[in-house]
Protein backbone atom coordinates (compact mmCIF):
# COMPACT_ATOMS: atom_id res chain seq x y z
CA UNK A 1 0.00 0.00 0.00
CA UNK A 2 2.88 2.30 0.64
CA UNK A 3 3.66 2.39 -3.43
CA UNK A 4 0.16 3.72 -4.15
CA UNK A 5 0.79 7.09 -2.79
CA UNK A 6 3.65 9.27 -4.82
CA UNK A 7 4.70 12.28 -3.15
CA UNK A 8 5.46 15.83 -5.79
CA UNK A 9 9.09 15.75 -4.96
CA UNK A 10 9.15 11.72 -6.05
CA UNK A 11 7.92 12.94 -9.40
CA UNK A 12 10.32 16.61 -9.19
CA UNK A 13 13.10 14.25 -8.45
CA UNK A 14 12.92 12.37 -11.74
CA UNK A 15 13.08 15.38 -13.65
CA UNK A 16 13.95 18.75 -12.12
CA UNK A 17 13.42 20.65 -15.57
CA UNK A 18 10.70 22.75 -14.34
CA UNK A 19 11.61 23.27 -10.80
CA UNK A 20 11.39 27.03 -11.01
CA UNK A 21 7.45 27.02 -10.93
CA UNK A 22 6.76 27.50 -7.07
CA UNK A 23 5.46 30.02 -5.29
CA UNK A 24 9.11 31.30 -3.46
CA UNK A 25 10.20 31.41 -7.41
CA UNK A 26 7.24 33.38 -8.86
CA UNK A 27 6.59 35.44 -6.02
CA UNK A 28 9.88 37.38 -6.88
CA UNK A 29 10.82 38.22 -2.78
CA UNK A 30 7.59 40.11 -3.14
CA UNK A 31 9.42 42.71 -5.65
CA UNK A 32 7.20 45.78 -7.23
CA UNK A 33 5.59 45.87 -10.46
CA UNK A 34 7.39 48.65 -12.86
CA UNK A 35 4.47 51.17 -12.32
CA UNK A 36 3.88 53.94 -15.53
CA UNK A 37 2.00 56.50 -12.62
CA UNK A 38 4.89 57.72 -9.99
CA UNK A 39 7.29 59.74 -11.94
CA UNK A 40 8.85 63.30 -11.99
CA UNK A 41 9.76 65.71 -14.46
CA UNK A 42 12.28 67.95 -14.04
CA UNK A 43 13.88 70.65 -16.17
CA UNK A 44 17.49 70.99 -14.86
CA UNK A 45 18.22 73.75 -17.26
CA UNK A 46 15.55 76.03 -18.65
CA UNK A 47 16.20 77.67 -21.43
CA UNK A 48 17.75 81.03 -21.01
CA UNK A 49 15.84 83.07 -23.08
CA UNK A 50 12.51 81.82 -22.61
CA UNK A 51 9.84 82.82 -20.04
CA UNK A 52 9.75 80.34 -17.72
CA UNK A 53 6.97 79.61 -15.05
CA UNK A 54 9.04 77.27 -12.89
CA UNK A 55 9.36 73.68 -12.32
CA UNK A 56 7.06 73.41 -8.83
CA UNK A 57 4.03 75.23 -11.37
CA UNK A 58 4.48 72.89 -14.65
CA UNK A 59 4.60 69.95 -12.44
CA UNK A 60 1.31 70.47 -10.92
CA UNK A 61 -0.15 71.01 -14.47
CA UNK A 62 1.87 68.08 -16.46
CA UNK A 63 -0.29 65.09 -16.79
CA UNK A 64 1.94 62.58 -19.04
CA UNK A 65 5.34 61.85 -20.24
CA UNK A 66 6.30 59.96 -23.27
CA UNK A 67 9.48 59.76 -23.88
CA UNK A 68 10.81 58.11 -27.23
CA UNK A 69 14.56 57.44 -26.25
CA UNK A 70 16.24 55.28 -29.34
CA UNK A 71 16.87 51.63 -28.49
CA UNK A 72 17.10 50.53 -31.89
CA UNK A 73 19.75 47.49 -32.66
CA UNK A 74 21.42 47.68 -36.30
CA UNK A 75 22.66 44.52 -38.09
CA UNK A 76 25.95 43.95 -39.98
CA UNK A 77 26.11 40.78 -42.51
CA UNK A 78 28.41 39.19 -44.68
CA UNK A 79 27.82 36.04 -46.62
CA UNK A 80 30.83 34.39 -46.99
CA UNK A 81 30.54 30.92 -49.63
CA UNK A 82 26.68 31.33 -49.69
CA UNK A 83 26.68 31.53 -45.50
CA UNK A 84 25.50 34.31 -43.97
CA UNK A 85 27.41 35.77 -40.92
CA UNK A 86 25.50 38.44 -39.00
CA UNK A 87 26.29 40.64 -36.22
CA UNK A 88 24.44 43.32 -34.30
CA UNK A 89 25.49 46.79 -33.84
CA UNK A 90 23.89 49.96 -31.55
CA UNK A 91 22.42 52.12 -33.07
CA UNK A 92 24.38 55.59 -34.47
CA UNK A 93 22.34 57.80 -32.78
CA UNK A 94 21.64 58.81 -29.12
CA UNK A 95 18.76 62.19 -29.72
CA UNK A 96 15.14 61.78 -29.79
CA UNK A 97 11.99 62.93 -29.21
CA UNK A 98 9.55 63.08 -26.38
CA UNK A 99 6.00 64.38 -25.56
CA UNK A 100 4.64 66.57 -22.21
CA UNK A 101 1.09 66.43 -22.01
CA UNK A 102 -0.67 69.45 -20.36
CA UNK A 103 -3.60 70.78 -18.46
CA UNK A 104 -3.77 74.39 -19.09
CA UNK A 105 -6.03 77.02 -17.72
CA UNK A 106 -7.58 80.72 -18.44
CA UNK A 107 -4.32 82.13 -17.30
CA UNK A 108 -2.78 80.62 -20.15
CA UNK A 109 0.79 80.00 -18.65
CA UNK A 110 1.65 76.64 -20.66
CA UNK A 111 0.09 78.17 -23.51
CA UNK A 112 2.71 81.76 -22.78
CA UNK A 113 5.61 79.40 -21.53
CA UNK A 114 5.26 77.49 -24.90
CA UNK A 115 4.31 80.47 -27.46
CA UNK A 116 7.57 82.64 -26.10
CA UNK A 117 10.01 79.33 -26.73
CA UNK A 118 8.57 79.24 -29.99
CA UNK A 119 8.80 82.87 -30.89
CA UNK A 120 12.27 83.12 -29.13
CA UNK A 121 13.46 80.29 -31.98
CA UNK A 122 12.28 82.62 -34.65
CA UNK A 123 9.67 85.62 -33.76
CA UNK A 124 6.62 85.83 -35.71
CA UNK A 125 7.19 89.41 -36.43
CA UNK A 126 10.87 90.20 -36.49
CA UNK A 127 11.94 87.14 -38.04
CA UNK A 128 15.34 87.05 -35.40
CA UNK A 129 16.30 84.28 -33.71
CA UNK A 130 18.25 84.03 -30.60
CA UNK A 131 20.91 81.69 -30.39
CA UNK A 132 20.95 78.24 -29.80
CA UNK A 133 22.49 78.64 -26.51
CA UNK A 134 19.85 80.60 -25.35
CA UNK A 135 16.70 78.37 -26.29
CA UNK A 136 18.33 75.25 -25.45
CA UNK A 137 17.58 72.87 -22.27
CA UNK A 138 18.21 69.70 -20.04
CA UNK A 139 16.28 67.86 -18.20
CA UNK A 140 15.92 64.80 -16.25
CA UNK A 141 12.91 62.05 -15.81
CA UNK A 142 12.82 59.71 -12.94
CA UNK A 143 10.43 56.44 -12.44
CA UNK A 144 10.12 55.53 -9.02
CA UNK A 145 8.59 52.59 -6.92
CA UNK A 146 5.12 53.18 -4.64
CA UNK A 147 7.65 54.53 -1.87
CA UNK A 148 8.40 57.31 -4.08
CA UNK A 149 12.25 55.91 -3.91
CA UNK A 150 13.93 56.07 -7.80
CA UNK A 151 14.97 53.41 -9.37
CA UNK A 152 15.59 55.00 -12.39
CA UNK A 153 16.92 57.97 -14.40
CA UNK A 154 17.22 59.81 -17.44
CA UNK A 155 19.20 62.92 -18.63
CA UNK A 156 17.78 64.33 -21.10
CA UNK A 157 20.56 67.22 -22.77
CA UNK A 158 20.29 69.80 -25.81
CA UNK A 159 16.20 69.54 -25.63
CA UNK A 160 14.22 72.01 -28.06
CA UNK A 161 11.04 72.72 -29.19
CA UNK A 162 9.74 70.76 -31.72
CA UNK A 163 5.60 71.10 -31.84
CA UNK A 164 4.10 73.16 -29.02
CA UNK A 165 0.83 71.94 -29.93
CA UNK A 166 -2.41 72.88 -30.69
CA UNK A 167 -3.31 75.82 -27.96
CA UNK A 168 -2.43 78.67 -30.32
CA UNK A 169 -5.62 76.95 -32.64
CA UNK A 170 -8.23 75.48 -29.66
CA UNK A 171 -11.57 74.25 -31.43
CA UNK A 172 -13.74 77.02 -30.65
CA UNK A 173 -17.95 76.00 -31.47
CA UNK A 174 -21.18 77.43 -30.10
CA UNK A 175 -22.62 74.27 -28.48
CA UNK A 176 -21.98 73.02 -25.42
CA UNK A 177 -18.52 73.86 -23.14
CA UNK A 178 -15.61 71.82 -24.51
CA UNK A 179 -12.04 71.85 -22.98
CA UNK A 180 -9.61 73.44 -24.96
CA UNK A 181 -6.53 73.26 -21.75
CA UNK A 182 -5.11 70.58 -23.01
CA UNK A 183 -2.09 70.51 -25.31
CA UNK A 184 0.33 68.07 -26.22
CA UNK A 185 3.86 69.45 -26.83
CA UNK A 186 6.87 67.52 -28.45
CA UNK A 187 10.14 67.81 -27.82
CA UNK A 188 13.81 66.58 -29.49
CA UNK A 189 16.87 66.11 -27.36
CA UNK A 190 20.14 65.33 -28.81
CA UNK A 191 21.22 62.57 -26.00
CA UNK A 192 20.48 60.78 -23.47
CA UNK A 193 21.59 59.13 -20.74
CA UNK A 194 19.77 56.34 -18.72
CA UNK A 195 21.21 55.96 -14.79
CA UNK A 196 20.26 52.75 -12.95
CA UNK A 197 19.33 53.21 -9.62
CA UNK A 198 20.09 50.19 -7.18
CA UNK A 199 17.17 49.97 -5.20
Amino acid sequence: MAGLFLEVKDFIGQNDTLNYINYQSISQEHREFLRSDVWDFHWTQPPAAVYFPGNDFLKTRLQAVNPQFPTQMGQMSAVIRQIQINQATKSGTSSGTFTLDFMDFEDQAIKMWLWDWEDKCGSNEERYSFRKEDVIAEARLTVMNSSRKPIMAYEILGIQLMDPGTLMNPMLSSDDAQNVGQVSATFIFEHWRPLAKNI
